[in-house]
């Protein structure tokens, strides 16, 4: 993480050295679909996914290099959940697995006319998580408290002016790690019941669609006398 914050701080330098930097801040909501990918379950007949669902929503501050380049920091809460069925005896159980997280991205955008692509990572703090199959299991550290994933997504401007855009997206995110702890992995979850010749990973991820609305805040412009600046305001 430390070596992607300082190729972004470089960046932007770089982009910013002679172009206009403006700034907006904003609300964001996200929906889409939500769950996790592990190798064993999805391979095993006995088991049937179902993909669950979520909302995330928060802040965003945009940082604008020119008309083609730029930086979003964003703060957003989510809900994931990942269900799945387990044929045990004839009978299905289903197991449901539940979690909460605050999100933090840094993603890097290109803008080409009124479209974008964006890209960057994700940090996920877990700020509560359940987990019951047929009945509520108790959890004690099974699962890590964070993680970190690649985010990659498109989109375009809706409608805007000089106070406010709106803006829509796809957006997909595919965690890097392991999202069972070495407790959970000696435990056998999420799939503690079944058993499996090998241990496979967990990987959260996310597809969804977003809208965001930002407002201008102000820009660091050339002022008259050649010093750059910051200015208030959408007046730049």
């Amino acid at each position: 993480m430390k070596k992607v914050l300082t190729t972004s701080i470089m960046v932007f330098l770089f982009f910013s050295a002679q172009s206009q930097v403006w700034f907006e801040v904003g609300g964001k909501a996200m929906y889409g679909m939500k769950g996790f990918y592990n190798d064993n379950i999805f391979n095993d007949r006995g088991h049937q996914y179902q993909f669950g669902s979520g909302l995330a929503y928060g802040g965003v501050l945009c940082i604008n290099i020119a008309d083609k380049n730029g930086f979003n920091i964003e703060g957003l809460l989510a809900k994931n959940e990942q269900k799945f069925e387990y044929i045990a005896n004839n009978d299905k159980i289903t197991n449901d697995l539940n979690w909460k997280t605050l999100d933090l991205y840094l993603l890097y955008r290109h803008y080409s006319n009124s479209a974008f692509i964006e890209l960057g990572p994700k940090y996920s703090k877990l700020n509560s998580i359940s987990q019951s199959y047929g009945d509520p299991i108790t959890l004690d550290g099974e699962y890590n408290d964070s993680y970190f994933s690649a985010v990659f997504g498109f989109g375009g401007l809706i409608t805007g002016s000089e106070f406010f855009t709106l803006k829509s997206g796809i957006r997909f995110e595919y965690a890097l790690g392991d999202f069972v702890s070495e407790k959970g992995k000696a435990g056998g979850f999420p799939a503690y019941y079944a058993n499996y010749d090998k241990y496979t990973a967990t990987h959260p991820f996310s597809a969804g669609v977003y809208l965001s609305l930002n407002f201008a805040i102000g820009a660091v412009a050339k002022a008259e006398c050649g010093r750059r600046r910051f200015v208030f305001g959408s007046g730049y």
